[in-house]
């Protein structure tokens, strides 16, 4: 089952003169993050914020985990999505404690076990508890704010995260380590995330797909190294700076390429490719090997398919009408 499915939705505000989010239909698989990626204005965040009816549709519908999202009152929906925004909003006077446990008391949850939850998510987030608990928000750096927003939005377990710009409001350094920690924890986690950014690299970093919006329209919607080699027109070739293939192949990794794994591949372990390789990397060793064909493993290097040199060839010739779309 998908996760999301947006049916013909758009939404239309008060007095202005064209749709922010026009006719949009796509699924979000369950366990993958989906990146919103567009310019100011294109309609991104009003798209992601329909999900939990913070705005609602103009037309169209939303179904959340198969549910109508207009089936269910709009507090129960929002209590089983998580939702991370760029502003953070922790209550500056509660501790950090308080602050991921907000959730789990509008639940009613035992103190014990909102107690024991709560140390739970603070070591996923790389926050010891014993330091932070009794911490206030102002004794904290902008990216350990960050951090308990994300663990206040895990607090009750869902099954669906809606992230807008979190990183945004953090310095480059600060935010990379984010990103890092958050693939980290997606890899733990496996939670439906619906991440908006402006940001290319981020979108490229952390998507498993991206769709790509302008003036409310999704233009694309696909992985990001189709994005990358196959941009559906010249918008999406000069949004994501197509023209620059190495930098790019160096932000997605071989995931996007991940194919059944044969008994042929098996035989080249000592060859194995990580995961998490860039694509830039698995291209220059499956050029460097005496193989075409090599196995992928995963963390606990348990093999999960393999990368084929003469697919990455093939899928790296951009159509022609493409190539020079900057001329």
């Amino acid at each position: 089952m998908d996760a999301i499915v947006f049916d013909h939705v758009s939404k239309v505000y008060p007095n202005a003169a064209a749709r922010a989010v026009d006719d949009v239909s796509l699924q979000v698989p369950q366990g993958r993050t989906v990146v919103i990626l567009g310019t100011s204005g294109s309609g991104k965040t009003t798209l992601l914020k329909m999900v939990n009816r913070l705005y609602e549709p103009s037309s169209g519908r939303i179904f959340v985990e198969g549910t109508d999202i207009h089936a269910l009152p709009a507090v129960q929906l929002r209590r089983q999505i998580g939702y991370v925004i760029q502003q953070i909003g922790l209550f500056p006077h509660w501790t950090v404690a308080d602050n991921v446990a907000t959730v789990l008391r509008i639940l009613k949850w035992p103190a014990a076990r909102i107690g024991q939850r709560v140390d739970e998510l603070l070591e996923l987030v790389g926050l010891p508890p014993a330091e932070y608990c009794g911490r206030y928000p102002s004794q904290l750096s902008g990216g350990q704010q960050q951090r308990v927003g994300i663990a206040r939005a895990l607090a009750a377990d869902p099954a669906i995260m809606l992230m807008d710009e979190p990183f945004g409001a953090v310095d480059a350094i600060t935010r990379g380590r984010l990103q890092g920690e958050f693939l980290a924890l997606q890899r733990r986690a496996h939670k439906t995330v619906l991440f908006v950014t402006h940001d290319v690299e981020e979108a490229l970093r952390l998507a498993d797909r991206l769709i790509i919006m302008d003036q409310g329209k999704v233009l694309q919607y696909d992985t990001s190294f189709n994005v990358i080699t196959r941009p559906a027109n010249d918008f999406v070739c000069e949004l994501i700076g197509a023209d620059d293939m190495m930098r790019l192949l160096g932000l997605v990794t071989v995931r996007n390429v991940l194919e059944p794994l044969e008994p042929a591949a098996v035989q080249h372990r000592d060859e194995v490719l990580s995961i998490d390789d860039s694509m830039r990397d698995v291209l220059a060793k499956l050029l460097r090997s005496e193989h075409d064909t090599l196995p992928v493993a995963d963390a606990t290097g348990q093999l999960v398919g393999q990368c084929n040199l003469q697919t990455v060839r093939e899928r790296l010739r951009r159509p022609a009408s493409l190539k020079n779309s900057s001329d």
